[in-house]
């Protein structure tokens, strides 16, 4: 491992030093040598998001927070310490309920394009779109956390209170946990009420998920489950103007692709 020499080295050295150390992944040396290059100049905003990005890399998360805001309080046009800032909120934010963190990347992410736009610096854009996307994902994953964690307690809290077993399931009926959503009901299958997978056209012009209307068939005949008026199966068509909205609302809100899923907000990288 290379020594680090600092004594009557300029801010500049230490600086191209530390950025040596980053590239060779050693973090900690890095670290070390932009601490030093700031003791002797404590006002380059560089620095400071130089030795975000290091503890950054190796996960210590709250001094990427303290890092990125200082250098964009010395320079609001370092916009790599603001993608770093945003990074860190979001990784803090995953240990705790509050969104506090969350809704603070989220007006920073607007600020970054902001001066993006200004700055002619649309590289920075692609990257935020990302970031404000995992946002999002958080919010969704943390509210169905709370909702759950509430629903948990409540269980255990009348767990001991309720013997009857019929009441007891009336009771697990209307309180078990679930998936918050906030789907348009044009993108929900009437029969199952859940997001489109398949979506087939029948000659009635109702929209059903194809397993969920073979199903209706199996049982019912062929006949349209809304208003009951007989089908064609022959005449049953793929919808392909609602796979077209779906894939446009999932792209607008990326929380939909994992709301059936266990992912947890733990999961998430930022």
């Amino acid at each position: 491992m290379n020594r680090i020499k600092i004594r009557d080295h300029s801010s500049q050295e230490l600086r191209e030093q530390g950025n040596q150390f980053f590239i060779q992944k050693q973090y900690e040396n890095a670290i070390k040598c932009y601490t030093a290059a700031i003791k002797k100049t404590s006002t380059e905003s560089i620095l400071y998001s130089n030795r975000a990005r290091c503890y950054y890399m190796i996960k210590d998360f709250d001094n990427v927070i303290k890092d990125a805001s200082k250098a964009m309080l010395l320079d609001e046009k370092n916009l790599k310490a603001y993608l770093l800032y945003i990074r860190g909120l979001g990784n803090v934010s995953k240990f705790y309920m509050s969104m506090t963190h969350i809704e603070i990347a989220l007006n920073t992410c607007l600020k970054l394009n902001q001066i993006a736009k200004e700055t002619s610096q649309s590289e920075f854009n692609s990257a935020c779109k990302s970031l404000k996307k995992k946002l999002k994902v958080i919010i969704f994953l943390k509210d169905r956390e709370n909702y759950n964690y509430k629903v948990s307690r409540l269980r255990s809290y009348y767990k001991g209170i309720i013997k009857n077993k019929k009441v007891n399931e009336i009771f697990n009926k209307y309180l078990k946990e679930k998936t918050p959503k906030n789907i348009p009901d044009s993108l929900c299958c009437p029969i199952t009420l859940d997001l489109f997978k398949k979506p087939v056209i029948t000659s009635c012009g109702n929209t059903y998920e194809a397993e969920a209307l073979i199903t209706h068939f199996t049982r019912m005949g062929t006949v349209d489950p809304i208003n009951r008026s007989p089908i064609n199966p022959y005449e049953i068509l793929k919808n392909e103007s609602i796979l077209s909205a779906k894939k446009w609302f999932i792209k607008a809100e990326p929380w939909v692709k994992i709301s059936e899923t266990a992912i947890t907000s733990l999961d998430v990288e930022f």
